[in-house]
């Protein structure tokens, strides 16, 4: 099994999940019917990478879709307007040029962003929802995929961010390789993720696996992080 991040192939299966018990558990969490995004999977397992540190879930196809993120914004918690982590990344991105958040929601951050740190940011999403509500306040929201994207305006941003997207997708190091290719020689790339090694570990998390995330961060991963990118 390669790793989706350093495509090493030293990689172990670390537990397998049964599917039909998670359906269950998301209809009496939420209220949320996910079969549709399992399709024919029965079960699925998580790995580790052993190069690299990174745990993810297999197979690929389980990342959520757009209509999944449309459910949960029903949710007050599932957008929260100012996070931790906005503030710090307003310190490391005060004075770049034009930037970029890829997964923006309704534009919490953009709107943040422009504000208080004078930053001409705007903001990419993939649920039509959500960019429809911040369009509405007049924020530069659109609806877009980020390798698209990449492909289209290489070079043209002098930052880019995201907080609490990379967990989710299925391809790490294709999205942190599109991040790239959109940023100038120079740039700043500035990303938050959960700590899989946090109290967050001792808890049955229904968020924190497939169809929501799709991969688990820690400090380690992050530390060899470099040598790849």
């Amino acid at each position: 099994m390669t790793c989706p991040l350093c495509t090493s192939s030293k990689t172990r299966p670390l537990r397998r999940y049964d599917v039909a018990g998670l359906i269950q558990d998301w209809e009496a969490s939420f209220h949320v019917d996910v079969r549709g995004e399992f399709g024919a999977v029965l079960e699925f397992e998580l790995w580790k990478c052993q190069e690299c540190c990174l745990a993810y879930f297999v197979p690929e196809s389980l990342a959520g879709s757009p209509s999944l993120y449309m459910q949960l914004q029903r949710f007050d918690w599932y957008y929260m307007p100012r996070k931790g982590e906005h503030k710090m990344a307003l310190k490391d991105l005060r004075g770049t040029g034009r930037a970029l958040e890829v997964g923006s929601g309704r534009g919490d951050f953009v709107a943040m962003a422009r504000k208080e740190a004078g930053l001409e940011m705007e903001g990419i999403e993939v649920n039509q929802s959500a960019v429809s509500s911040a369009q509405q306040q007049g924020w530069p929201v659109r609806l877009a995929d980020l390798k698209d994207l990449a492909r289209q305006e290489s070079g043209k941003y002098d930052a880019l961010c995201n907080f609490q997207v990379l967990e989710h997708v299925p391809d790490p190091g294709d999205f942190l390789r599109a991040c790239c290719t959109l940023l100038r020689s120079g740039g700043k790339l500035a990303f938050g993720v959960p700590d899989a090694e946090s109290y967050i570990r001792h808890e049955w998390n229904l968020l924190d696996m497939p169809p929501h995330h799709m991969s688990r961060w820690s400090g380690h991963v992050l530390t060899r992080i470099q040598k790849f990118f």
